[in-house]
């Protein structure tokens, strides 16, 4: 069976404004892949922090298809789906050699059952604070918080003692990626990808909590992304996997090439899977034409051996029963599995493809009841649209160019994922 590469990159507020810098991506990506040294490797990868509506994320999509194609990844199919969040993100995901289908991780379930959480403890923490008759009127609140409050510092309130000051909605979705060979040879891979709120937000650890809860309830085989945790991670059943070399994955401010210390994007693989990546990498871009660079970040990525047929990440059978089937695949034209560099298809009329709205998802519900060994419970969430059905993709497809793209289209299904 072949290996796989699995990439993310944060290319750090990726607007339309910067599609001219598409084919530096394009070239590296294609770097990366050729610095695995598996020419027969099957491929996913995700760009986060893509801005903008539905409609300017698909045309970043299809800018970086072509460039793609003119780079020899013209195999590369891609697909864009919505994060929410406060800006209202993209996570735009290619693949090569693989079928991929995508739902929401419940990651605003479990970060609202943080927040709940972190109210109660505010609320006790008050509640000792002004029962103590060791400390001073003057001392029972930090004044600097007291100020950003606009309150006196002598009046302690719960919002003091609180660590998140964020609603759920706020928060980016994470996306939870099915992939496997276009042959339908080996299990079916469970990739879970987050774009985590900035350093000052996610180094509280009910953020990564929260990564890590959903991750599991959806039986991620790995979680990529980038995190933005400060410290080690070594909990929930997922194992950090260290890079090659080690350092950090974000480039140093004045820098193109250089990078710092901080690992803030991350690859957390299922710690049965643990001998199954082989390298882990970060790779910057090369410095733009005109001076500057694509993004403050380096594309992280990791080689895995056969994962094709190692065991599943499961969750407890005790909670979950039987594991449903997969959801069925959209029938569409398509060529044999290809590798990233190996020989490519030829290019079909996406106009021809079928619609892919209105199929059935029965037996598709959320398969893991979220369990958390801290405050026991079972909810079931719905990871689709109302009643249980997905809802019909706008056909905000693009036809690539024939002069340029030889390899293997897929449309961009822009889905409307709205069951959170």
């Amino acid at each position: 069976m072949p290996g796989l590469i699995a990439l993310s990159w944060n290319l750090e507020n990726f607007s339309t404004k910067k599609l001219s810098m598409a084919t530096t991506v394009a070239k590296t990506v294609k770097r990366v892949i050729e610095g695995h040294d598996d020419p027969s490797a099957l491929v996913v990868g995700q760009f986060l922090e893509i801005i903008g509506t539905e409609a300017e994320a698909g045309s970043i999509a299809a800018g970086l298809q072509r460039e793609f194609a003119a780079e020899g990844l013209g195999n590369a199919r891609f697909r864009s789906d919505p994060l929410g969040g406060v800006r209202n993100e993209h996570v735009v995901t290619f693949s090569i050699g693989l079928d991929i289908e995508a739902e929401d991780v419940d990651f605003h379930a479990h970060i609202s059952d943080e927040i709940r959480d972190d109210d109660e403890n505010a609320e006790k923490k008050l509640g000792l604070h002004l029962d103590s008759k060791k400390i001073s009127k003057r001392q029972k609140i930090p004044s600097r918080k007291a100020r950003d409050a606009g309150l006196s510092p002598l009046v302690a309130r719960k919002e003091h003692y609180r660590t998140i000051d964020k609603t759920s909605s706020w928060f980016r979705k994470g996306k939870l990626f099915k992939v496997r060979p276009l042959d339908k040879s080996g299990r079916e891979l469970r990739i879970a990808s987050f774009h985590s709120p900035g350093p000052a937000i996610s180094k509280n650890k009910r953020i990564l909590n929260a990564t890590i809860r959903s991750s599991r309830a959806k039986r991620a085989d790995f979680i990529i992304g980038d995190l933005n945790y400060r410290g080690s991670i070594g909990e929930g059943g997922y194992v950090d996997i260290p890079l090659a070399g080690g350092g950090g994955t974000t480039l140093r401010k004045t820098s193109s090439s250089t990078f710092g210390s901080h690992r803030w994007d991350r690859v957390l693989v299922d710690e049965a899977l643990t001998n199954k990546p082989k390298q882990t990498v970060v790779t910057a871009a090369e410095e733009l034409p005109g001076g500057g660079r694509v993004s403050d970040h380096g594309a992280i990525s990791t080689y895995f051996e056969d994962l094709w047929h190692a065991p599943a990440s499961l969750v407890d059978s005790a909670l979950t029963g039987s594991l449903p089937e997969a959801m069925p695949v959209h029938a569409e034209t398509r060529a044999e599995t290809s590798g990233a560099l190996g020989s490519r298809p030829q290019a079909i009329d996406i106009e021809d493809l079928p619609p892919i709205g209105n199929r059935s998802v029965a037996g598709a519900r959320d398969e893991a009841a979220i369990f958390d060994q801290s405050r026991p419970k079972l909810n079931i969430f719905e990871p689709f649209g109302r009643n249980g059905e997905e809802f019909a993709a706008p056909r905000n497809v693009f036809r690539p160019p024939e002069t340029t793209m030889r390899g293997e289209s897929q449309s961009l299904f822009a889905r409307m994922d709205t069951g959170l």
